[in-house]
């Protein structure tokens, strides 16, 4: 069971933190098919190269009920990410401090930013390490409070 299942499941909530945070930044998912001759070819490297309506000459993909559903696949969300991310957080221009909390339960994330009066926090809590990160960047983009442009770089690498 990957992660982010898991603390759907913990939390009780159907929200994938992970995705929005990739449409937050911008990141382009692939479109994977049922049909792995076609993924292979698009470079996805997923199934193997063989087809076997390729024999048949009056098939083609458009016809082939494998290739009409597709799947929108994001890039891995991997610890090298998440440690260039955390990088990112800790070296923006606006954050203050930044510190990660944890006890049996849950994960807590907090960074303080500079504002015009006063430090503002920004809290984001999980009992899952990657998906309480990605709830903070996902608050720290829609505050502008970090390149957006730079997020999406360390995503899709």
């Amino acid at each position: 069971m990957n992660s982010n299942n898991q603390s759907e499941r913990q939390s009780g909530c159907m929200t994938n933190y992970i995705e929005q945070l990739m449409k937050a930044a911008g990141v382009v998912p692939v479109h994977l098919t049922d049909c792995s001759f076609i993924n292979i070819r698009k470079g996805y490297d997923v199934g193997t190269d063989c087809c076997p309506a390729v024999e048949d000459e009056r098939l083609k993909c458009e016809d082939c009920e494998h290739s009409k559903e597709t799947q929108l696949i994001y890039p891995a969300f991997t610890p090298a990410k998440q440690l260039e991310l955390i990088k990112l957080i800790v070296n923006a221009k606006k954050v203050e401090c930044f510190f990660i909390q944890t006890n049996k339960k849950f994960y807590k994330i907090s960074c303080l930013i500079e504002t015009t009066n006063f430090p503002a926090a920004v809290i984001a809590t999980d009992p899952v390490m990657d998906i309480a990160l990605a709830k903070l960047l996902i608050k720290l983009l829609k505050k502008c409070e970090l390149d957006k442009s730079e997020v999406k770089k360390i995503l899709e690498d």
